[in-house]
């Protein structure tokens, strides 16, 4: 890099040779305690001329050289580390210098990350070219992501990325870096090359590549605000639509169906009305839930969670419980009670967990439509797989009550449910877990406006009981 050339002509005219040892690192130290930014910049030029891939033949470590680094580096305003010394930050990110260093640098920057940002724009743009080759670099991926965020649509940094695409290694990197800058609110036009390089890896022949491609997307999707997120569904819907729609009759369609649907069902829960414009993932799901009976287990819990997951929002439910899709979605929610009976014990943990998501969000009123149509006995089911001796499986019964409980219905049902009760006093759990849980779930009910006084009474009086235990009476033995 010339900068770099430059810098080392400089620095063999203005300094002199210094000989690097632990007792030279010392003092160094020493001296950066009280520097100011003239001797911090004059150290960072120091530390840049030091050859680090001969580290091991001086008497130092490279833990030294990074404490030095690190103290330098936090002596120096951002604007002056890219006017006084971008060389020494382009030799700190150049190959073969560990990645341990260049943290150190890239840490310094977040520290002050609106004026870095600003500054690798502009004056610091060789800096950015330089964080942006070190992007495939794996332990330092995220952190570089997160500080080119803006930069993304910046000619020279997208010159960058574009080159890593061609190397497959580095492609979801790449990816990583685009699903950033949508995260941040960075959309571009000018990010079509990388959509048209994502829509031709969903349309690969390899399945592995489709998958992946599918995750990258949808995490893309997932991590963006409703703005953006809506005009990556117009980019990418319709293709991923056409891929579940191929991939579901076909003989050897399976993992690509898996993922294509599970897409598709991430992006109607975030947005639940673009699920007309999918006409048949909702009637599909719906006939493996209906039939999850054929299905084997793992396929069992996966199409349950995708319900759930399309009926997470109160929007969600809205849209399930509409004219048209009302008397599939009653059906679907009618087949948990039977799904978790007939299911293994961890099967049983994953479905119940499935269904606290479920319950997690929405309005009262929905909530209560859609426990009615489960059933209203589930309640009852509910304690009794509370007093089954499974910490998860408790955990779960335990959740799915929380989530009841912000709602008067939920709070309701639950008290007009004899075993609950019978459950709830006195305190009988027998673990941290059971306590904490139920001292929660006393608290949310003792907030329902309309408890009944005795009710009330008797939940303080155990809370007072299971926090100050009466001393056990000693009796006293003849002799």
């Amino acid at each position: 890099m010339e900068g770099l050339d430059e810098f080392r002509a400089r620095a063999g005219a203005e300094e002199t040779s210094v000989e690097w040892d632990a007792e030279r690192f010392i003092q160094l130290q020493k001296e950066l305690m009280s520097a100011g930014v003239e001797e911090a910049v004059k150290v960072l030029r120091q530390l840049g001329d030091i050859d680090l891939m001969r580290v091991e033949e001086g008497d130092f470590t490279l833990d030294m050289v990074a404490d030095a680094l690190r103290m330098a580096l936090s002596k120096v305003d951002t604007q002056s580390l890219f006017m006084a010394a971008q060389p020494t930050l382009l030799r700190i990110l150049s190959d073969g210098i560990p990645s341990s260093i260049k943290r150190k640098l890239i840490y310094r920057l977040k520290e002050d990350k609106a004026a870095a940002q600003t500054a690798l724009g502009t004056v610091g743009l060789a800096t950015a070219v330089a964080l942006a080759r070190n992007l495939p670099v794996e332990d330092l991926t995220k952190e570089i992501c997160d500080l080119l965020a803006p930069l993304f649509t910046k000619t020279e940094i997208m010159g960058e990325y574009r080159d890593q695409l061609t190397r497959a290694d580095e492609r979801m990197a790449v990816y990583e870096a685009l699903g950033e800058s949508l995260a941040q609110g960075h959309f571009s036009t000018e990010m079509q090359p990388f959509f048209d390089e994502i829509e031709k890896d969903i349309k690969s022949s390899d399945f592995l590549m489709q998958m992946t491609s599918l995750d990258t997307l949808s995490n893309m999707i997932i991590k963006c605000t409703p703005e953006i997120s809506k005009k990556l569904i117009d980019v990418f819907g319709g293709e991923v639509y056409a891929l579940f729609e191929s991939a579901k009759d076909a003989p050897d369609g399976g993992f690509v169906f898996e993922g294509a649907q599970k897409f598709l069902c991430e992006i109607a829960s975030i947005h639940p009305s673009t699920l007309s414009t999918f006409s048949s993932l909702y009637p599909n799901l719906v006939n493996q839930v209906l039939n999850f009976s054929s299905l084997d287990a793992l396929s069992r819990v996966r199409a349950f969670e995708l319900f759930s997951l399309l009926s997470r929002s109160d929007e969600g439910k809205s849209t399930l419980l509409s004219p048209s899709l009302i008397s599939s979605t009653s059906s679907c929610l009618s087949q948990f009670p039977l799904a978790i009976e007939s299911s293994p014990i961890e099967m049983k943990t994953r479905l119940v967990q499935t269904l606290a998501f479920l319950f997690k969000e929405g309005s009262n009123e929905n909530k209560q439509r859609f426990f009615m149509a489960i059933g209203p006995s589930f309640a009852t089911t509910t304690v009794e797989l509370a007093r089954r001796p499974f910490t998860d499986l408790k955990g779960g019964v335990y959740e799915l009550w929380m989530n009841l409980l912000d709602s008067p219905f939920g709070c309701s049902l639950l008290l007009g449910t004899p075993d609950f009760i019978s459950w709830l006093l006195p305190y009988c759990g027998t673990s941290w877990t059971d306590s904490q849980a139920w001292r929660d779930i006393c608290n949310a009910l003792l907030q329902y406006p309309d408890i009944e006084p005795v009710m009330a009474e008797r939940i303080k009086s155990a809370i007072s009981e299971h926090d100050n235990p009466r001393a056990v009476p000693q009796v006293a033995m003849e002799i």
